[in-house]
């Protein structure tokens, strides 16, 4: 559920024209919204596979 609310709170940001200047953003083509969303997948995956991965290396 917090990924899920960050996510929307992220994209209210970004995307809303008003609030977007406000915070100095630049809306994301659906392009962008890929490679974020491709980060984040990728950073999340390795945070969950790397620790089991480095435990069965040291043994």
């Amino acid at each position: 559920m917090t990924v899920a609310g960050s996510l929307v709170a992220l994209a209210a940001v970004v995307q809303t024209p008003g609030i977007s200047r406000f915070f100095g953003c630049t809306p994301l083509d659906p392009i962008a919204w890929l490679v974020v969303l491709g980060s984040a997948a990728a950073g999340t995956a390795g945070a969950e596979l790397v620790p089991g991965l480095v435990e069965r290396l040291r043994k």
